[in-house]
């Protein structure tokens, strides 16, 4: 049998372990009552036809391959093949198959494997806006997503970011400038330096914050502005989002939750364009509190979206996000951030959103 099936073999069983302690990485101390802050829970109604043009620019895939909404609101088809990660140029997708990266080519549909390795295993390709030539990727998974590792598309090196011994739940977060990555270290929160090579690991105590009130501190993601990073946290017996400002040294921490028992680490959370909202995934133990939530970046505002979702994208304007349901019904819904609905959207029934361009 292959190696690296031996390996996931192997792994899948320390994982289904690994979730009964998931608790083990938050602090021991008795939790305080999590914060409730008052949500709307929409229901979906159909889509107006006359408001489709607002979707202009939405890219999305299906079985038959890769589509973009026209000015218009009519879907056209830009590819008869898709997979999972749009690449910046839009002309290739990536994907994960087999313990390797390959990369699509939406003009031919040929796959090449750009990793190809045998000896390890390589998971959930990431892109980086401001570096064309530069793929993340997570090297032999176990407990978690991996050794965080860049790859150069146009030299075929891999670097790692934290050494082949680190690791990370939920991958890492190039940042807008293009010269620094955020990244769960083993040695904590860092970022590490594109032009120096070099991780440094933030100092907590310079945002007035003190490290022994924290477990894990995991799945960043830059404001667009580049000014701010949002961390998922374990605090104090809860799950929380954690919002370093490095220009102000200012630290907030939002919608903190106690959490169920699961394996794994919530998912980063998602800037809107304008840096006003965060995309929150929420792990919460209790009936409709899990799930989809939207929360104004400075802690006025929240919205509970749904329970079951999967791939979620903003709009260009940061008026509207779309998001497709994990559970039976596969549905797609759009939801205002202005009132906090949510309607049914009219993708085809096995139509997932990837993208949203700026028309």
């Amino acid at each position: 049998m292959d190696s690296k099936w031996i390996k996931f073999l192997g792994i899948t069983l320390i994982v289904i372990l690994a979730g009964l302690f998931v608790f083990s990485s938050l602090q021991k101390d008795e939790p305080p009552a999590a914060v409730e802050i008052p949500t709307t829970q929409p229901s979906a109604t159909p889509l107006p036809p006359e408001t489709v043009d607002i979707f202009s620019g939405l890219i999305f895939k299906n079985d038959e391959g890769l589509f973009q909404v026209n000015n218009s609101g009519t879907a056209e088809k830009i590819a008869e093949c898709s997979a999972d990660v749009l690449n910046t140029d839009g002309k290739s997708m990536f994907y994960h198959q087999d313990g390797d990266i390959w990369q699509l080519d939406l003009e031919t549909c040929e796959a090449e494997n750009i990793t190809n390795t045998l000896a390890s295993w390589e998971v959930n390709p990431q892109v980086w806006a401001e570096q064309t030539d530069i793929l993340f990727y997570g090297v032999d998974p176990e407990m978690s997503a991996g050794a965080p590792a860049l790859f150069n598309l146009s030299n075929d090196l891999q670097v790692f970011l934290d050494g082949p011994e680190g690791w990370t739940n939920s991958g890492v977060a190039p940042s807008p400038d293009g010269n620094q990555i955020a990244l769960h270290s083993n040695s904590g929160p860092a970022i590490y330096d594109l032009n120096k090579n070099q991780l440094a690991v933030i100092d907590l105590s310079s945002f007035d914050l003190n490290e022994k009130d924290f477990g894990r501190i995991e799945a960043p993601s830059w404001s667009p502005d580049g000014n701010k990073l949002a961390w998922v946290v374990g605090y104090q017996g809860q799950i929380g989002h954690l919002i370093l400002d490095f220009e102000s040294q200012n630290a907030e921490i939002l919608h903190l939750y106690i959490p169920v028992g699961r394996g794994g680490w919530p998912r980063p959370a998602i800037w809107s364009p304008d840096g006003n909202w965060l995309i929150a995934d929420v792990w919460a133990d209790g009936f409709n509190q899990e799930g989809l939530y939207i929360l104004a970046s400075d802690g006025s505002k929240e919205y509970f979206a749904g329970s079951q979702y999967g791939i979620v994208v903003w709009s260009p304007d940061s008026q509207l996000i779309i998001y497709s349901s994990s559970g039976d019904s596969q549905e797609t819904h759009y939801f205002s951030v202005s009132d906090g609905s949510s309607t049914l959207l009219p993708l085809p029934s096995d139509g997932r959103p990837v993208a949203w361009l700026s028309p």
